[in-house]
């Protein structure tokens, strides 16, 4: 583990929420990591819903799941500085990805503002793979996994990690797919 890239993300409390935090080295530059947050196709890449609105601080957002797998649902931008910082409410939850050229790559800065933290576990590992299909997207390479196969691989690790206060909630019951996040052991 570099200073620049943490395998899993770190859960920390922010006034009276939890905070995931993530650090990762991406291989491209910030430019292009903006594009995948702001363009249909690059969002569509790596992020669990659509996005619909502006990308002015204050406007209101609307957030809707590509396949049905829960209610759209609303939020605001808090923060945009392209190329820099993108900022949202995504419903109750604060995102805010940072980022930092090095060199030829980017360092990414995420941060999720959340409660309760039963849901750190599933959160992270949700979250860690979102990250996991930017930084694929960004160094245009495919992955050899499914979405449900690299939450199963990297849950557990969070469980352990975070402890069991923040694995009191699983996997969202409205979603559709839910027996794909299922470990089938």
């Amino acid at each position: 583990m570099t200073a620049d890239h943490e395998p899993l993300g770190r859960l920390e409390p922010a006034d009276g929420r939890s905070r995931l935090v993530f650090r990762r080295t991406v291989d491209c530059l910030p430019a292009d990591v903006f594009a995948a947050v702001t363009q249909p196709d690059g969002l569509a890449s790596w992020f669990p819903t659509t996005i619909e609105g502006v990308l002015d601080p204050g406007a209101p957002l609307r957030f809707s799941f590509r396949n049905a797998e829960g209610e759209p649902f609303s939020g605001d931008v808090v923060a945009f500085e392209p190329s820099r910082r993108w900022s949202i409410h995504w419903g109750d939850d604060l995102l805010d990805l940072a980022a930092s050229p090095q060199g030829t790559a980017t360092v990414l800065d995420f941060r999720v503002e959340f409660s309760p933290v039963g849901r750190a576990a599933r959160d992270a590992a949700g979250w860690h793979v979102c990250l996991d299909l930017l930084a694929a997207h960004c160094a245009h390479s495919p992955v050899s996994w499914t979405v449900p196969q690299r939450w199963r691989e990297v849950h557990p690790q969070y469980v352990a990690r975070f402890g069991p206060q923040a694995a009191t909630i699983g996997v969202p019951e409205h979603r559709a797919d839910r027996d794909a996040f299922e470990d089938p052991r």
